[in-house]
């Protein structure tokens, strides 16, 4: 690796050597972006990482610089094609040391060699295949591992047409990538009734980071007025409370586990030391149930549990409450904006008194 405090020139002795392991990499992946740090040859990652900066520097001879461009050798490289190009890879050493390239949702390696992101980018993919934002070679590099992203979405979309949609994109990057992700959350209210998606939902994380986004830039005045009114048209919450954003990423546990085994029916006791999001979310149900056994959970939050989860909430027979809060009423609106409301008197509350008091009497009377 190169040193800018060595005192010695860089030694080229083995340029040819890594020249050539360099075009057998282009000719297996059609490119010369080699990870810094890839797995199986660290060696010819940091050489290229060396001829980057020499490069870009002015500090190759002439011909070694014409080698390198022979190949097609890339000076520029921006971080998010390197990080992406890093994960291709360790997807690949994943799929070397499993078997296979299931990676479970949220996984994290118990020796800390794979980054705690690897698997947030290997969910992201599916979505950026379908919103067409992944570039037509990148498509291709995934399927060169197994990754078959067609075969994972159900979009058999031919690779011409995708690189048209690829291209159509590119013409106003921001603006054509919010109108797609607007969609995406128009169509993930008309589905689950909320535009409130947790951060790390495991079927769409890149929506759910893009709702973040989208709010801090909204707080820091950087929307346009246009994307506001997008936005204001499905009722986007701009703000989402801590309580209400923890039921929400509870209620999509509660959903990948009924996406796996074919129900929602988690037992309050049920425990799962693999997947701690499901022992929350058989607590979380057990709470639903119990607010439904005192009238206290809100009409579009019970349409919520039994449209989208299935479940069946039954109480004993009992009067509705009328006096029931505001805020049970009305759950999209946060805790700090919910009116106060003067509870109702209760005309019955001095009646019940005396007769306490006479009871006593007639305790004391009788003793």
């Amino acid at each position: 690796m190169l040193n800018f405090h060595q005192q010695q020139p860089y030694d080229f002795t083995h340029f040819e050597a890594f020249l050539g392991q360099l075009r057998r990499y282009q000719a297996a992946w059609g490119d010369c972006l080699v990870p810094k740090r890839l797995w199986d040859n660290r060696g010819l990652g940091e050489w290229v990482a060396d001829m980057r900066l020499m490069g870009r520097e002015g500090w190759l001879a002439s011909d070694k610089l014409k080698a390198l461009q022979d190949v097609g050798f890339a000076f520029k490289q921006t971080p998010a094609e390197a990080l992406w190009s890093f994960n291709l890879h360790e997807l690949r050493r994943y799929k070397e040391e499993h078997g296979s390239i299931e990676v479970p949702f949220k996984w994290r390696d118990p020796t800390g060699d794979f980054g705690n992101e690897f698997a947030k980018w290997f969910h992201a993919q599916p979505t950026l295949f379908r919103q067409r934002r992944l570039a037509p070679e990148q498509v291709d590099k995934l399927q060169l591992v197994g990754y078959n992203l067609r075969e994972v979405t159900g979009d058999d979309i031919s690779a011409d047409d995708y690189a048209a949609a690829h291209g159509e994109l590119a013409g106003d990057r921001k603006r054509n990538e919010f109108l797609m992700m607007f969609e995406e959350l128009k169509a993930w209210k008309q589905r689950y009734y909320t535009a409130v998606v947790p951060r790390q939902v495991h079927d769409n994380p890149v929506l759910g980071e893009w709702t973040i986004r989208t709010r801090k830039a909204y707080k820091e005045g950087l929307l346009h007025e246009w994307q506001e009114e997008l936005l204001d048209s499905i009722e986007f919450p701009w703000k989402v409370d801590q309580l209400s954003a923890k039921w929400h990423s509870n209620l999509h546990h509660a959903r990948r586990y009924k996406e796996i085994h074919g129900h929602a029916n988690l037992p309050p006791d049920f425990y799962d030391p693999d997947d701690p999001d499901f022992v929350e979310a058989a607590r979380w149900i057990a709470r639903q149930d119990k607010l439904y056994q005192k009238q206290k959970l809100s009409e579009r939050r019970l349409l919520i549990l039994q449209d989208v989860l299935g479940l069946k909430f039954r109480r004993p027979y009992s009067p509705v409450r009328k006096n029931i809060h505001l805020h049970i009423q009305d759950d999209t609106v946060a805790p700090h904006e919910r009116p106060y409301q003067i509870p109702s008197p209760n005309p019955n509350k001095h009646k019940d008194v005396r007769r306490k008091a006479e009871r006593r009497r007639m305790l004391a009377d009788r003793a």
